[in-house]
């Protein structure tokens, strides 16, 4: 069986986005919506809200303490260390 259009069930694009009812995991998408293979919509970043992204979690405060560099002086030390370490046993 065919539609007005001469599309068989399985070439039917109901909702127009390009991508054929029987492969499309969004069959409600709106009008001109730009969409992915599987027919769903593309969230682009000026629909994404603040309020959506959450970088205030442990993982980030974890990870700037963890990559602090240490101060030159204290590098100085250590190496001030090793240098006269290593001159004493010569």
């Amino acid at each position: 069986a065919v539609d007005a259009d001469g599309c068989s069930d399985s070439e039917r694009d109901t909702d127009n986005d390009g991508i054929v009812d029987s492969a499309d995991q969004c069959p409600d998408t709106i009008a001109n919506a730009i969409v992915n293979n599987k027919g769903c919509e593309f969230v682009t970043e000026e629909e994404t809200t603040d309020s959506e992204v959450d970088d205030s979690g442990p993982e980030l405060e974890s990870l700037e303490e963890e990559t602090e560099v240490p101060s030159l002086g204290f590098v100085a030390a250590i190496f001030s260390i090793f240098a006269i370490a290593i001159f004493r046993r010569n």
